[in-house]
């Protein structure tokens, strides 16, 4: 009888976060960006890659969290890590939550610090005194 070898935490991980999806969404912001940009910046690139990527990703899993009861009946969504149970709850939310950090580099996200810009609460962004 041979015993079936669980999946690596990483490998399982990657998974809850579907990086594929996560890749593809992040593709069309670099795109965006790079047909509008002023001043092309490398950090800004690696920064926008990273930090879309930990935000696509967390998204999922906090979706896979929420629907865990419904993934585990849907033939679909059934072989997910967490109806699988191949991550428990906490090590979803732990990796759900570890990118909030990474991408804010320990600072406040902008909407905790004072709201949406002006422009998104229908004011117009500052411009040029004339």
């Amino acid at each position: 009888m041979t015993a079936v070898a669980s999946p690596s935490l990483l490998k399982e991980v990657i998974r809850l976060g579907k990086l594929r999806l996560s890749t593809s969404v992040v593709f069309s912001s670099l795109v965006g960006y790079l047909l509008g940009y002023q001043s092309f910046d490398w950090l800004i690139l690696l920064l926008l890659i990273v930090g879309g990527i930990c935000v696509v990703a967390a998204s999922n899993a906090f979706n896979q969290i929420y629907e865990k009861e419904q993934d585990a009946l849907m033939n679909r969504t059934k072989n997910r890590p967490i109806p699988l149970g191949t991550l428990s709850l906490t090590q979803a939310y732990t990796a759900a939550f570890t990118p909030g950090p990474l991408q804010t580099q320990g600072r406040a996200p902008p909407d905790l610090k004072g709201g949406a810009p002006p422009e998104v609460k229908g004011g117009a962004p500052p411009g040029p005194r004339g």
